[in-house]
């Protein structure tokens, strides 16, 4: 993980449970661009990812019903051999 200009670590800080995710805050004391951050950010993400994926940790994501008052037909598709 890339360190800051005195050589400390970025800070990486659990935000809150959310809907599908868990929320962090990650923090640099330097950041020479802006494009620094975004690169330390995807290297952070896809650590946390990789650590949860080969601990066997799926953080679901958010289901949702819709219902509706209208019917609607069902269609057969048609296969080969129909003509």
């Amino acid at each position: 993980m890339e360190e800051d200009s005195a050589g400390k670590p970025a800070q990486i800080f659990a935000q809150e449970f959310a809907d599908s995710s868990i929320n962090f805050q990650l923090t640099r004391s330097m950041v020479s661009k802006p494009i620094d951050m975004r690169t330390l950010r995807d290297e952070v993400v896809a650590a946390i990812k990789w650590a949860l994926d080969e601990a066997g940790i799926e953080i679901p994501f958010l289901y949702r019903k819709h219902n509706s008052k209208e019917v609607l037909p069902l269609v057969k598709e048609r296969g080969a051999d129909d003509k």
